[in-house]
């Protein structure tokens, strides 16, 4: 798991807070405020990787012409040391800036749910503690800066970014028609062992625990800090794992199980896919999941519907949640997801029922989605 998408998680899990942090005569019980605002966030952050896209960019058509300079005899290694140091100095500035508009993005979220009252305040300790690092380490990247140079790369840099805007390719309408040619092929085959172990929450197809780390061990004399301590959730090996030739990268499937205390926002045992791509365009990432979760729904002698919240959302013969979606990291590595759960509608409305009013009957049938 990335970091980007761990923050995410994070953030998003944050939304769901039980009933004591919630004032329910403001916020809406449904949740449509939370996704709302994880919607804007979610716009936000893509809006500042296209700028880190640009700033990529920015970097090697900054350095160009210092470096011809130089390769010409036109400027000597003195000069040719300033000119980089002031090019680098007003690129770590606009970089700081980036990172903290990402941490801006996290914490204007947490206030935005407090204003809107479900929440209550103050913002984590976390995400103003990421603001604060982020805002001093701008300022002291930009105190280094040649502000009339800055001012040029900053100019240069919103001329890449528009160009880039008028090249970009738009985001399709996701294809949701079900492909059978697969129905009686290994890949269905697959599908179909999923859902059948669903019932049971995956023990069938449940390995050895794999433990991932935020924080490597030894990371300046630290402990280390695993990533199932932060998200809430164990990630196991399983045997089965998913794939399709055109998808053209090696899955990585294992089984999440949640294991946060609070058994109203634990996420239930779930098989996850994700292929990962270090170079692809949006147009081909959207047609390889439209045609991966096409073939999924082929794989199932009924679908139905379930929302849009991600770019595919369907339930597969009453049995299971199926789920699937992208993230293009424009220009930056990119990934395709599929998740596919034990669909249990009446447990999981129970789970938000005892989070407003806490009725132990409510507490029993939500708990029940966590038990084979």
């Amino acid at each position: 798991m990335r970091l980007r998408a761990l923050c995410l998680f994070l953030a998003f899990a944050a939304n769901l807070a039980p009933a004591a942090a919630r004032d329910t005569k403001r916020c809406p019980p449904d949740f449509s405020v939370e996704h709302r605002l994880d919607a804007e966030q979610k716009a936000a952050l893509n809006l500042n990787a296209r700028e880190r896209a640009a700033i990529a960019d920015l970097r090697s058509v900054t350095m160009a012409p210092i470096r011809e300079k130089y390769d010409k005899r036109e400027i000597d290694r003195d000069e040719y040391n300033r000119l980089t140091k002031q090019r680098d100095d007003a690129l770590d500035c606009i970089e700081a800036d980036n990172n903290l508009k990402d941490q801006q993005s996290y914490y204007t979220e947490q206030t935005k749910l407090i204003e809107a009252g479900c929440r209550t305040g103050p913002v984590d300790k976390m995400y103003a503690g990421w603001l604060k690092e982020g805002d001093e380490r701008k300022a002291k990247a930009c105190a280094k800066a040649d502000l009339e140079y800055l001012a040029q790369t900053v100019k240069r840099l919103k001329e890449i970014q528009a160009d880039k805007l008028a090249k970009e390719e738009k985001s399709t309408p996701a294809v949701k028609t079900a492909d059978a040619s697969q129905k009686n092929a290994p890949f269905c085959d697959q599908i179909r062992a999923v859902k059948s172990h669903a019932a049971n929450l995956f023990a069938g197809i449940t390995k050895e625990k794999r433990e991932k780390w935020f924080i490597e061990p030894g990371t300046l004399g630290s402990k280390g800090v695993k990533i199932s301590d932060m998200a809430a959730i164990d990630e196991y090996a399983t045997p089965i794992a998913v794939s399709q030739d055109f998808l053209a990268s090696r899955a990585e499937c294992s089984i999440e199980v949640g294991t946060e205390k609070n058994i109203a926002l634990r996420i239930v045992p779930t098989y996850a896919c994700d292929w990962q791509y270090d170079k692809t365009n949006r147009r081909e990432l959207e047609e390889r999941t439209d045609r991966l979760l096409n073939l999924v729904r082929g794989c199932f002698v009924s679908t139905t519907e379930a929302g849009e919240f991600y770019r595919h959302q369907f339930v597969g013969d009453d049995a299971v949640d199926v789920s699937g979606d992208l993230y293009y990291g424009e220009g930056k590595p990119s990934r395709i997801y599929l998740k596919i759960a034990k669909h249990t509608p009446t447990e999981d409305r129970a789970c938000i029922d005892y989070s407003f009013q806490r009725k132990e009957q409510d507490r029993r049938l939500c708990m029940s989605r966590l038990k084979p």
